[in-house]
């Protein structure tokens, strides 16, 4: 009889730790990496302030990925929960731990 006790808490133990560890990580938010419009700020690209959520980095075909005068477009990673929109490419940066991946270039 004691030993089906131990055995019966034993097995308790494991399963509650087990769906403690798995509710935790169910609950945390996933790293999302999308483009977004930029708004330049000047030479220091890290000052360019994040704009709006674009699905096409070419900008419909305006922008590419070899370096020109103006920039058009930034690639960055954030937490799903977090708004980048309005912040420097650097706060954004700053403020996930992610550097900015990519960006896109048009000609003046």
């Amino acid at each position: 009889m004691k030993k089906f006790r131990f055995n019966f808490f034993a097995v308790a133990a494991v399963a509650i730790a087990l769906g403690t560890m798995s509710f935790k990580a169910a609950t945390k938010t996933a790293v999302i990496t999308q483009w977004h419009l930029i708004s330049a700020n000047g030479a220091n690209q890290q000052l360019d302030v994040v704009g709006a959520a674009i699905s096409d980095p070419t900008v419909g075909g305006q922008c590419e990925s070899e370096p020109e005068q103006i920039r058009c477009a930034v690639e960055i990673s954030y937490d799903e929960s977090y708004n980048p929109v309005g912040n420097s490419v650097q706060q954004v940066e700053n403020d996930t731990n992610l550097a900015a991946s990519d960006r896109t270039f048009r000609p003046e």
